[in-house]
């Protein structure tokens, strides 16, 4: 479990849960006006927040099935195995090229937790391949990632 204190501004004990979701997941909770404030009245009061879901990922580590650097026309394979969080994650992986100053998504996220590289056609010079692990059910980009540099050459 994480606990967090987070600032809330203007609260309204009339339309804000006590329990309900936040970023999709369970175990939200809202504290009541500040001490005083006639009911119905908005207030401004700082809280600790228990998110009793599993969470987010906390790391996640990239291997490459072949050791950097490698002639073009090679396929290596890139595995990743995140970790904390739900236990459940999904993955997507990422290319850079120098040449084209870039990121390109190269498989969208899914349950896959590996791609596999065929450099045929790439130029020589440095690319980094990164992924981008969260545990499944999270609203955000990433819960955490990984990249590292692979030389073609």
């Amino acid at each position: 479990m994480v606990s967090r204190t987070l600032p809330i501004v203007k609260v309204d004990p009339k339309t804000v849960p006590v329990l309900g979701e936040f970023c999709g997941r369970p175990g939200f909770g809202v504290p009541s006006p500040a001490p005083g404030s006639p009911d119905g009245e908005e207030a401004s009061t700082s809280a600790t927040f228990l998110f009793t879901g599993a969470g987010a990922a906390t790391g996640v580590v990239l291997t490459p099935s072949l050791a950097s650097p490698q002639v073009p026309g090679a396929s290596v394979l890139f595995t990743a195995a995140a970790s904390g969080g739900s236990g459940s994650y999904e993955y997507t992986f990422r290319l850079w090229s120098a040449a084209t100053n870039l990121w390109t998504t190269v498989q969208p996220y899914g349950a896959a937790n590996s791609w596999t590289w065929n450099s045929a056609g790439y130029a020589l010079g440095t690319y980094s391949i990164a992924v981008w692990a969260r545990s499944v059910g999270s609203a955000l980009p990433y819960d955490t990632y990984k990249a590292v540099n692979y030389v073609l050459q």
